[in-house]
């Protein structure tokens, strides 16, 4: 469900997060609020083009700015946003939920892959800002050992110690499989994989396949969330 409108977005900074991510940080519009795990459709404001993306919003509703992160694409798009400069404009044409939000009833187990990641930056760094209990164990798979947010997460670990995260090279380890998943989790100590509430974001094939790897885990199917990433 979203909100039509024009806002008008300006642009502060291009963040390099890895060697194939970036990030864009726009100061926050007055009177913008949104929840951690929203989206935002934006767009140029240019007739070449006319329709614009969909991302999360890689920032907290608590911090001073707006971020999006994507990673380098070869479309027309994807190469214009790599190229922004500050001080330029972009249009916020749409924004709202599709349900992808931390229930605080219940521990969370996060399983980002990729550029999947950005929703759960921001539902994180919410919770640290509130000083709320976290309470939450992140699963980041990448292909390369070259992890978004990865000096971010550490540090937030040394600060918040119920939140975990452990890092899956797949390059190197494989894909995640329920074998591995109930690996990593007792490893970080969850024994009992029914009380968490699992919250899964990547691409549309990884999501996918590891709802049905949580199911083979016992894992019923109201106590999952995901959100697909398409235009890798």
């Amino acid at each position: 469900m979203g909100t039509d409108l024009n806002i008008v977005l300006r642009v502060k900074e291009l963040k390099h997060e890895a060697s194939e991510c970036l990030s864009i940080v726009f100061e926050k519009p007055q009177g913008l609020t949104f929840k951690a795990g929203d989206w935002l459709d934006i767009r140029f404001p240019v007739p070449e083009f006319p329709v614009g993306r969909t991302y999360s919003f890689a920032s907290a509703p608590t911090e001073s700015d707006l971020m999006i992160t994507f990673t380098k694409g070869v479309s027309p798009f994807k190469k214009a946003l790599e190229k922004v400069q500050p001080g330029e404009t972009m249009l916020i044409t749409q924004y709202g939920s599709n349900g992808f939000l931390l229930d605080r009833r219940s521990p969370a187990v996060f399983i980002a892959g990729g550029i999947g990641i950005a929703p759960f930056r921001s539902m994180i760094k919410e919770q640290i800002d509130s000083h709320r209990p976290l309470a939450i164990t992140l699963l980041f798979s990448n292909h390369r050992n070259d992890f978004p947010f990865r000096a971010e997460l550490e540090a937030w670990q040394h600060t918040s110690p119920s939140f975990k995260t452990i890092f899956v090279v797949t390059s190197e380890e494989g894909r995640l499989t329920s074998k591995k998943i109930q690996m990593e989790l007792e490893r970080s100590g969850i024994e009992h994989f029914t009380t968490p509430r699992y919250y899964i974001a990547g691409s549309p094939q990884m999501v996918q396949n590891c709802e049905h790897h949580l199911f083979a885990l016992r894992i019923e199917k109201n106590r999952i969330k995901t959100d697909s990433f398409e235009g890798y």
